[in-house]
């Protein structure tokens, strides 16, 4: 399989991509190996693994996918969705407007954030918090707070999503946002629904 590695000559003094190649579809790897502050990048899709190697920045204003794995070796800020065939990992914060979709696991040494779905085959490991807008999905188990240099605060410990549909959490807290909070259990005979009490009967009595 081809692979293409981006250097300085491939970037602008804006750090935009100027390269000739087509990434919104690459046949094959994708490989960064340059050291700037920040890339940014259209649109970038590879049937194969997109590589990062230093600690740059990545920014990409639609959105980025892999037939195979992403690692970064910086942050990354996607406009829509973030898609990966193998792992995603990010050595700092993961930020898209949209979703994030991984068939492995996603790991990031700080933030996870996503403006609607997020889902990992496997498992999901952030190194302060993790947020997305809609639900929550994950093959295995989920982790938040877990970094090394700190002691977490409060909110560097949440684990923010409307809902978890799977995955179990096993690091962080778990803050569901639409939960129904017209319907509460009072006791297992009496329920309170739109403000008003109603007491449970059992079916056929």
């Amino acid at each position: 399989m081809r692979t293409l590695v981006l250097k300085k000559e491939h970037f602008d003094d804006r750090c935009n991509y100027i390269g000739k190649e087509d990434l919104s579809y690459f046949d094959g790897n994708i490989e960064i190996d340059l050291e700037m502050f920040l890339l940014c990048f259209e649109c970038v899709f590879a049937t194969g693994y997109i590589l990062v190697k230093s600690g740059t920045y990545i920014r990409v204003n639609r959105s980025i996918s892999a037939g195979s794995s992403i690692v970064v070796g910086g942050g990354i800020e996607v406009g829509t969705c973030i898609n990966a065939g193998g792992n995603f990992r990010a050595n700092g914060g993961v930020l898209a407007g949209e979703s994030i979709w991984v068939d492995g696991y996603i790991d990031a040494s700080t933030r996870i954030e996503a403006g609607m779905d997020m889902e990992a085959g496997l498992g999901i490991v952030a190194g302060l918090s993790i947020t997305c807008g809609n639900d929550l999905c994950s093959g295995s188990r989920i982790f938040a707070g877990t970094c090394p240099w700190s002691m977490p605060e409060e909110d560097d410990l949440k684990i923010t999503c409307r809902s978890l549909v799977s995955g179990e959490v096993c690091s962080g807290k778990l803050v569901e946002t639409e939960v129904d909070k017209t319907q509460k259990e009072v006791n297992p005979k009496e329920v309170i629904f739109d403000g008003v009490r109603y007491n449970l009967v059992r079916a056929g009595s």
